[in-house]
């Protein structure tokens, strides 16, 4: 098994490397005689293969022509811890190896929002998506905030907004 220790701060609430790829059940906690935790990734069977030697199961996205992973990545964990509104966000590095090992697993949809971390959350996924897989092999689902009491006093329509945050949330993700 690969171990992995994460800081204290990484533990605590509820968005943790066991919540984030539970259902792969990938990582699990170790609890030691020290009253440390630490975590373990288990073996898997190779490149798009589960632990139990199960391969990633995939569907249509809607009436889209996509074709997503069952299981999409959820990275409401991802992010600087020191900016947004969560201090249990896991730090780059770690995004980075969960990231890394839910594509190498077949996971080719993540599930991300603007306001997850004041943005950091996309940007830990955009560059470790940039250098892990093909943009034309991913999906990637966001959400944005609604309109501002300003934005609709200065006239901005919801057609606007929508075409703002995207342009926005593909910078974030450098796509």
């Amino acid at each position: 098994m690969v171990g992995l220790r994460l800081p204290e701060r990484y533990t605590g609430g509820i968005c943790t490397p066991d919540s984030l790829l539970a259902a792969g059940k990938l990582w699990r906690k170790i609890h030691r005689s020290s009253g440390r935790d630490t975590w373990r990734r288990y073996k898997t069977g190779g490149a798009g293969e589960l632990g139990d030697g199960k391969s990633m199961q995939y569907m249509t996205l809607g009436n889209s022509d996509l074709q997503v992973s069952r299981i999409c990545m959820g990275c409401m964990g991802f992010g600087d811890a020191h900016h947004g509104q969560h201090s249990w966000t896991i730090d780059e590095e770690h995004s980075r190896a969960i990231i890394r090992h839910g594509l190498e697993l077949g996971i080719n949809f993540f599930d991300t929002a603007i306001a997850y971390q004041s943005g950091t959350s996309e940007q830990y996924l955009g560059r470790a998506l940039r250098d892990f897989a093909k943009r034309d092999e991913v999906v990637i689902a966001t959400k944005f905030l609604p309109r501002t009491p300003q934005e609709i006093q200065a006239g901005i329509t919801g057609q606007e907004h929508i075409r703002r945050m995207l342009a926005l949330v593909m910078e974030k993700l450098r796509m």
